[in-house]
């Protein structure tokens, strides 16, 4: 019993740890996608989302985690 209770915490908190760094690796693989796809953005379609190249070149080269 008490060996039960000692581990119920550690499992809780395991699968909290590893909830978190699944959301942060969804993120850096969704800012990864979407940085990617903005980087191929044409002039026309930059203006139409209200950006400038300058903006967009920004945001496109920062890295996966920022």
């Amino acid at each position: 019993m008490t060996t039960l209770t000692l581990q119920q915490p550690l499992t809780l908190q395991a699968t909290k740890i590893v909830k978190n760094v699944t959301i942060i690796i969804k993120r850096w693989i969704r800012n990864s996608h979407t940085r990617s796809q903005l980087g191929n953005l044409t002039t026309a379609q930059l203006n139409d989302i209200g950006l400038t190249q300058a903006q967009a070149y920004t945001e496109a080269n920062k890295a996966f985690w920022e």
